[in-house]
């Protein structure tokens, strides 16, 4: 109450399943998954629609599910 709506950030948090093809049934029921510009590509519809911080669950919660995260944040810094 009182406060500019323009300050106020938007925020979602997405599962995201980097070790896994977009489509594959073993992907987590909402998970986004595919590959690294798949995945970019997907989280910049969440800038288009106005979200300003996106929390990512990974799924599983491995190293190798962290660093296939890599590419799609090295193709973010560019974006």
């Amino acid at each position: 109450m009182g406060r500019d709506p323009a300050t106020i950030g938007r925020s979602a948090g997405v599962e995201v399943a980097p070790l896994v093809r977009a489509g594959d049934s073993s992907a987590p029921k909402g998970a986004i998954a595919g590959s690294a510009e798949e995945i970019a590509d997907r989280f910049l519809g969440f800038r288009t629609a106005g979200f300003t911080q996106l929390e990512v669950m990974l799924e599983p919660q491995t190293t190798a599910a962290l660093e296939a995260m890599v590419p799609v944040l090295d193709i973010l810094d560019t974006a």
